[in-house]
């Protein structure tokens, strides 16, 4: 897998106003079927360190993949580009 693909959903989700963004991530990870989210555990653990890395940018994106942090880091199936989770 190429760890500098662009997550064109994520894309999508730059265009929103700041306000609504974290609201717009929370919705979409609501979303997920239970089987595609990772447990709450995990999730915060990724966060973390996602929250160390230095490629986070400002706006909780990774400057690696493109993608916000919070939708890659619920996801099943998905890792780090790093290979840091």
């Amino acid at each position: 897998m190429d760890s500098n693909r662009i997550c064109y959903l994520c894309e999508v989700y730059k265009e929103a106003s700041d306000p609504k963004l974290k609201e717009q991530i929370k919705l979409l990870i609501s979303r997920l079927p239970k089987k595609e989210r990772v447990e709450e555990g995990e999730l915060a653990s990724r966060l973390d360190t996602c929250s160390l890395c230095e490629n986070l940018a400002d706006n909780n994106t990774c400057r690696a993949c493109g993608c916000f942090i919070e939708l890659r880091a619920a996801k099943t199936g998905t890792h780090c580009p790093h290979k840091k989770w």
